[in-house]
């Protein structure tokens, strides 16, 4: 029965995905790693099939299909299965009940990447309660689960945005934004502070223009507008630093329609399909990403240890790309998975 369940609602996950689409993505590529072979061993199969469900802050993006490709991988590697249950609206209310329709499903692991951590934090622990096997992503402050598998250190992350723009810009002084998805997103908030603690040591003399980062809702249509307003509000901006992957594309169209692409710095994190665009029309300097195909791998490896009653430790080999020496600090997993991405490697990068 748990089979016959699994198979029928990956099928209408797999019709609403590209409902939400639109149309609008390109077909997102087949599993693969950025470095074939390199650094890279396949999990071992497990004694019993296991269910492994994937919750991501909202279905739809190329981003969240290539998560669900690496819980895939990692199901064929070890005769398990794995899918992803979710809405297509990223919203904390409607991910508290996607995780309820995926416990639901009597899952053996469960990993979500949470919109709101304070609001997962009842049901993540019901679903611990009940033997469930719990990850989560882009979570390092998350209290109900057994492990948070992060890419890298998330203060340095966003420290090598602003160091990055200083390295070009080589200006003593100027004017900068600094957008998150939400306000409450930890890990975007980490990266933003990061960045910002970074300013204030090395260079005092840049301004935050708002005093603070700025939400725009993970959406590029809401950081195009909000760059548009500050333009207009502080036209000597000379840095525009983006946390969610539609912020450096939304704000690059925004600076090109403004002929500003010479004048403004623009750089954060974005897969590079998105980024294209921006990349070589001069809008976008840089991105940097992740391949959140490895990171779900990560989480199922993680959970099998678990399950098999193995403690993760400070410089554990997880077998992925970037995760060959992890970092422990707590029950956070961090990786050096970062991957900085200009017109000069974008095509190395291209199948995300």
């Amino acid at each position: 029965m748990k089979k016959l369940l699994a198979i029928l609602l990956a099928a209408v996950m797999l019709v609403a995905l590209f409902a939400a689409c639109n149309g609008t993505s390109e077909p997102t590529a087949p599993p693969k790693t950025l470095d074939p072979g390199e650094g890279v061993k396949t999990a071992e199969p497990t004694e019993k099939k296991l269910l492994a469900i994937i919750v991501p802050k909202a279905v739809g993006s190329n981003w969240f299909a290539r998560t669900e490709m690496g819980g895939a991988q990692w199901a064929e590697d070890t005769g398990n299965e794995s899918m992803m249950v979710g809405s297509n609206k990223a919203d904390a209310a409607v991910q508290v009940q996607s995780i309820q329709d995926a416990l639901a499903l009597n899952p053996d692991f469960l990993s979500v990447v949470p919109n709101s951590p304070e609001a997962c934090e009842v049901v993540l622990g019901e679903a611990m309660a009940n033997g469930v096997i719990v990850t989560t992503q882009e979570s390092s402050t998350q209290e109900n689960c057994h492990y948070d598998v992060e890419a890298f250190n998330n203060a340095e992350y966003g420290a090598h945005f602003f160091q990055g723009a200083m390295d070009a810009i080589q200006k003593d002084s100027g004017k900068y934004v600094y957008y998150v998805g939400f306000l409450t997103s930890p890990t975007h908030n980490q990266w933003a502070e990061g960045g910002i603690a970074h300013q204030r040591a090395n260079y005092p003399n840049w301004e935050l223009v708002t005093g603070k980062q700025i939400e725009a809702e993970e959406k590029q249509e809401v950081s195009y507008a909000k760059t548009k307003e500050l333009m207009q509000t502080y036209p000597d901006i000379e840095l525009f630093i983006g946390s969610s992957g539609g912020d450096p594309p939304g704000t690059a169209l925004a600076i090109d329609e403004l002929g500003l692409n010479d004048q403004v710095f623009v750089c954060g994190t974005s897969m590079p399909s998105q980024a294209e665009k921006g990349l070589f029309n001069g809008s976008i300097d840089f991105c940097s990403f992740w391949d959140p195909f490895e990171t779900q791998y990560v989480c199922n490896v993680v959970s099998t240890m678990v399950l098999n009653g193995e403690a993760v430790k400070d410089g554990d080999d997880m077998g992925r790309v970037g995760y060959n020496a992890i970092k422990l600090d707590g029950k956070v997993i961090m990786g050096n998975a970062w991957i900085d991405v200009t017109t000069e490697n974008f095509e190395k990068y291209n199948f995300i």
